[in-house]
């Protein structure tokens, strides 16, 4: 099934600037090198972290958490103050709790994931002054309870005073740390089309599906696409296979700004970014006001799973773009129970999602080729 990826069957996790990323990075090297997308690296120096505990207790029953990604070292004790509804990288909004010491200073924010266990998460800064965990949905609705907010009040910010609460996080930051991209092109251009997906994953997770499989659909794209130049090779065609996109997109990022710097990021007309495509439930195509009439044009007459389709948020490879005025378009299936966890292996992936999404990924570029 993973033709161009069977290292995915390894089933170990990729963290930005560790041995197995720098490994995957080489395997999508060959991979583009055998389908004749001429590629290079980029080397992108970002600021490493790593977690090395994470305690929570509350009320004196621990409570299972993960630290928010580049989240300083911090021991405290107090209670915990609801504060509302807030929102993570731009996709998800999830109850917040304050952890106030006894001199009323709010020395971190536990969140509750909805609907599933505690997963790792980053804010949309690696700069900034409270930590965070977070927390399981079942874990956070008890601290709903216990703290006098009730999950149908969960929108109103405020709360008085709740329980008692002890965290003990240790975590340590990486200067210099290196991720690389991977870039194949092919075609002459003028125009281009970006396909992107990426290779790292987070600390624990095998990434199978996030994002494996969107790296193994770029590459069956690229194959289709090389194979047929009278339909697809009237434009330039760049595969991008992106480092460090668990980290608030720090290689997709430092691309998008080197072609905004150089003056070339005019010539990119769409970008499709393939992430989380090999396992959920239904089809969760990001579309802006120029691609949703691609995806419109290119979906199938049905599909085996329901399709729900939503504006771009502020979180993947498609945002530094997206920001920058390029149309993009993310691919996704959604959701995934073992999003972020280790649970994220290769045996779970769905062959018949991952064409599915290739198929909807050429279809949108053929008809952005038809528009005049």
């Amino acid at each position: 099934m993973l033709r161009h990826c069977p290292w995915l069957a390894d089933n170990e996790p990729r963290p930005a600037g560790s041995p197995a990323c720098t490994a995957a990075e080489e395997a999508v090297f060959a991979a583009m090198d055998r389908l004749g997308l001429n590629p290079v690296f980029q080397e992108v120096p970002f600021l490493g972290w790593r977690a090395r505990a994470v305690e929570l207790t509350v009320n004196g029953r621990p409570v299972p958490a993960r630290a928010m990604i580049w989240s300083s070292p911090v021991k405290v004790s107090g209670h915990l103050r609801f504060a509302g509804i807030r929102r993570l990288i731009g996709v998800y909004d999830w109850p917040c709790f304050e952890l106030v010491d006894d001199a009323g200073r709010v020395r971190a924010e536990i969140y509750g994931r909805q609907g599933g266990p505690a997963v790792p998460l980053c804010k949309l800064s690696p700069v900034y002054p409270v930590p965070g965990v977070i927390i399981g949905s079942d874990d956070m609705q008890r601290l709903m309870a216990a703290g006098g907010a009730a999950p149908a009040g969960a929108a109103a910010a405020g709360g008085g005073r709740g329980p008692a609460a002890e965290l003990r996080l240790e975590a340590e930051f990486l200067p210099n740390a290196v991720v690389r991209n991977v870039i194949g092109t092919w075609g002459p251009g003028p125009g281009e089309i970006l396909v992107a997906a990426h290779h790292d994953t987070m600390f624990e997770s095998p990434g199978a599906n996030d994002n494996g499989s969107g790296v193994e659909a770029m590459l069956r794209l690229a194959e289709r696409v090389t194979a047929a130049p009278e339909r697809y090779g009237s434009v330039r065609w760049r595969f991008c296979s992106f480092g460090g996109e668990e980290l608030i997109q720090v290689g997709s990022e430092y691309y998008a700004a080197g072609r905004e710097a150089d003056g070339s990021l005019a010539d990119i007309r769409l970008v499709i970014n393939l992430d989380s495509v090999g396992v959920g439930e239904y089809f969760w195509p990001w579309v802006d006001a120029v691609t949703r009439p691609l995806l419109e044009a290119a979906l199938p007459g049905s599909l085996p799973w329901r399709v729900e389709i939503l504006e771009p948020p502020l979180a993947g490879d498609h945002y530094p773009f997206q920001r920058r005025g390029v149309p993009v378009a993310m691919l996704i299936f959604w959701p995934d129970a073992h999003y972020h966890l280790p649970g994220d292996r290769a045996e779970h992936l769905d062959d018949a999602k991952i064409e599915a999404a290739v198929e909807v990924a050429l279809g949108m570029a053929r008809e952005f080729l038809r528009r005049p």
